[in-house]
């Protein structure tokens, strides 16, 4: 095994289990105990996660582990700060060497003089609304360049952290949103489950095989079709389906919705394949098919 996988192997366990501890925790548990993981999943001295405060346009300490002395943990970022706001706007800011001048942080004076060097942050959102803040500073002489790997399940790592500061938020007065939020938390377990499969995966058979079953478990759908691109012919021919009577269907790369979804490299979601806005999307060969009110081709 390359040193590549063993990597993603390591991350993904460390995605499902933080997944469990999600499920199985309470939400004030998870969040306090979270930044001393990230520490050192990631092999970094500081982790630090914000929250906005209720009264007032400030972020405050929620949760912190590593070389963090108590002094720091009273800091207070200010929500309308240049810095903070350009943060708030970005899934995932990295800067390697917060030391530059030119940053501006809210909080770089204090950062300086503690020494960190490398910043990874990410806004904790509840759709467009930032609740919180997840941040990991490095100390090192020289900057931290984090892998995509590592940047990935730091996302995760910010995801959980979101759903667990919505349930407090929620607390026992809703129920049902709560509820939902646990079936969330479930999802992205079997997901990262999945990608674990798929990972140690040591033919491409079952690659497949774990798509499929993986597909099947995470939203139920009516009907499946993993399709595998010929480079030489650029045709996309079904490899794994639920229905035996789809096992020979072909698409055409940048054709169809399906075609174009792998041309583009994003997925393509169509609510009504019936309406008449959609034919210059679809494959002739899938109109008869396709008949179901929502399909999302990835």
């Amino acid at each position: 095994m390359s040193d590549s996988n063993s990597t993603a192997n390591e991350l993904l366990s460390i995605l499902n289990n933080l997944a469990e501890d999600s499920i199985n925790q309470s939400p004030e548990a998870f969040l306090q105990t979270l930044p001393e993981r990230v520490c050192q999943y990631l092999s970094v001295p500081v982790c630090i996660i914000w929250i906005r405060d209720e009264h007032r346009d400030v972020y405050k300490v929620l949760a912190a582990a590593g070389e963090i002395d108590d002094d720091y943990k009273k800091t207070e970022l200010e929500i309308n700060h240049p810095g903070v706001q350009f943060l708030s706007r970005r899934k995932v800011f990295y800067l390697s060497d917060i030391t530059q001048d030119r940053y501006r942080l809210a909080d770089q004076k204090q950062l300086i003089e503690r020494g960190w060097k490398s910043l990874l942050s990410s806004p904790l959102k509840i759709q467009q609304e930032v609740i919180g803040i997840v941040s990991i500073f490095t100390k090192d002489k020289h900057v931290r360049r984090f892998q995509s790997c590592e940047k990935e399940i730091f996302l995760s790592i910010a995801n959980y952290a979101t759903l667990s500061l919505q349930k407090i938020q929620l607390g026992k007065e809703n129920i049902d949103k709560t509820n939902k939020l646990d079936n969330l938390t479930d999802k992205l377990h079997k997901l990262t489950s999945i990608m674990f499969d798929i990972t140690n995966a040591s033919k491409i058979d079952e690659i497949y095989q774990f798509l499929l079953e993986g597909a099947l478990k995470l939203v139920n759908p009516a009907q499946i079709m993993i399709f595998r691109l010929d480079y030489k012919t650029g045709r996309l021919n079904v490899v794994k389906s639920n229905s035996t009577s789809y096992q020979k269907r072909v698409a055409e790369y940048g054709t169809g919705a399906i075609g174009k979804a792998l041309e583009i490299k994003k997925p393509i979601v169509i609510e009504d394949i019936n309406k008449s806005v959609l034919p210059n999307l679809l494959c002739k060969i899938h109109q008869d098919f396709f008949l179901t009110k929502k399909a999302i081709a990835k």
